[in-house]
């Protein structure tokens, strides 16, 4: 009876130990990596926020209107899938969080490289790496330490350093 349960211990250890091995490690991009990897750079302020059940989980929908872009074409609004939220029409409210994903709340700005899905939304480059929040008009990007930029001059850099990315071959 007593390696009965050994065997059971073991076999729930390396059941854990299997799960633990699986786990994804997200790989830190520079600055010029996501704006290569991204099919649009825009400024936008969130204007709405929805949740949808997403292949077994919950993923968040966030709409942005679009105040500024550096490159790509998004139209006037879009909205941004993120993995985790809320589920609301069941008898307990539930949150489920999924760690390192940005969250975005009602009439906050950011600036966001993102790639376009085949669903007709956009995911952020990185995960979260592609978000950097605006602050009175400023945005701080992860350059030298820290460089905070107007918006306007952040845009106008963005751009530059995706054309001069592409006039090196890198994909646009």
């Amino acid at each position: 009876m007593k390696s009965k349960w050994g065997t059971l211990f073991l076999s729930g250890a390396l059941l854990t130990a299997s799960s633990i091995a699986t786990a994804t490690t997200l790989v830190k991009m520079e600055l010029d990596d996501i704006i290569q990897e991204a099919s649009a750079c825009v400024v936008g302020e969130a204007i709405g926020v929805d949740y949808i059940s997403d292949e077994g989980g919950v993923a968040t929908l966030t709409t942005f209107r679009i105040t500024d872009t550096a490159f790509g074409n998004t139209g006037e609004t879009l909205t941004v899938r993120t993995a985790g939220g809320q589920r609301k029409n069941t008898k307990i409210s539930m949150t489920e969080v999924v760690a390192g994903t940005p969250r975005f709340f009602e009439n906050g700005e950011s600036m966001l490289f993102l790639s376009e899905n085949s669903t007709g939304d956009y995911s952020i480059v990185g995960f979260s790496q592609g978000v950097f929040p605006v602050v009175d008009s400023v945005v701080t990007l992860p350059e030298n330490g820290a460089q905070n930029l107007n918006v306007g001059d952040a845009i106008d850099m963005m751009s530059a350093r995706r054309n001069a990315g592409v006039t090196l071959g890198l994909p646009q």
